[in-house]
């Protein structure tokens, strides 16, 4: 999984993936100091639904992902302006 953004920030973005259990599975932070992704790999994790959650103080945005075995990456683009809290 890719996210990414496409303005330039101005706070870090903190980047989490759940299963379906609502455990955190991942954690990584998009910095606002010139870093505008993150990559993150569901590789070793088995098939089957996990949420991304990307947030800061002023917006949030949630994916579903479905993995079906280890297929290609899927790639998600977030859009800070048109996200309400």
């Amino acid at each position: 999984i890719e996210v990414l953004s496409n303005e330039s920030l101005t706070e870090d973005i903190q980047v989490l993936v759940y299963d379906y259990l609502g455990r955190t599975i991942i954690e990584e932070v998009i910095t606002h100091q010139g870093q505008l992704s993150t990559r993150l790999s569901l590789e070793h994790y088995e098939s089957g639904t996990y949420f991304v959650r990307c947030h800061n103080t002023s917006f949030e945005k949630n994916f579903r992902i479905i993995k079906i075995y280890n297929q290609p990456i899927t790639m998600y683009k977030m859009h800070s302006n048109a996200i309400n809290t």
